[in-house]
């Protein structure tokens, strides 16, 4: 038997079913044993709009129910591009893991990641994660459209050009005028002076 996507198969429970003269049937209580996250990508200061950095530090946190307490655990994160992963073409561009000791079924962990912005600058990017425990995948967040774990690469700030230098020829001229009034000015003054 396999459970569906998002759900964990609790081969522990099986239920013993009783029926009784009234037809009622007794069933032992079912317990929601699946775990969730909610999580939260931003970058170290804690904002989903960083400034230009050439080396971004990022942390994905996350919000966990349903781990069972004193159990070790693994948390990975992977980003990717976000166009990418949309178009199914995308390579982690960074990862991190971050392993604990659940200490109560509800909790939070940060995945942090560093990640070189020259080529993702303008771009956005998603972190994906998966809990793991023995090895074995137990709950993941893999949406490339969640605004959550998603963040924009903040482009390098650019100073105006000069367009090939468009501004020498009329700062020469200008400069030159500034020297022939100069010139004027001090031919005018010894002329002055002579009278």
């Amino acid at each position: 038997m396999v459970a569906p996507a998002g759900y964990s198969l609790n081969k522990e429970w099986n239920p013993t079913v009783t029926l009784t003269s009234e037809e009622t049937v007794e069933v032992p209580e079912l317990i929601d044993e699946r775990i969730s996250l909610q999580t939260m990508l931003v970058d170290a200061a804690g904002s989903k709009n960083p400034e230009y950095a050439e080396k971004l530090n990022l942390v994905d946190h996350i919000k966990y129910e349903g781990l069972t307490p004193g159990e070790e655990y693994e948390i990975t994160g992977e980003l990717y591009e976000t166009k990418q992963l949309q178009e199914g073409t995308a390579e982690p561009i960074a990862r991190g893991t971050v392993r604990f000791k659940a200490p109560t079924s509800s909790g939070e962990a940060a995945v942090p990641f560093s990640v070189r912005t020259a080529s993702l600058e303008g771009k956005e990017v998603t972190a994906y994660e998966t809990i793991s425990k023995d090895g074995e995948k137990v709950a993941s967040h893999t949406d490339s459209h969640s605004k959550a774990q998603t963040i924009r690469v903040t482009p390098k700030p650019h100073l105006p050009g000069t367009a090939d230098n468009a501004y020498a020829v009329p700062l020469l001229l200008a400069l030159a005028g500034s020297v022939l009034i100069g010139c004027v000015h001090l031919f005018a003054a010894k002329i002055r002076r002579s009278f």
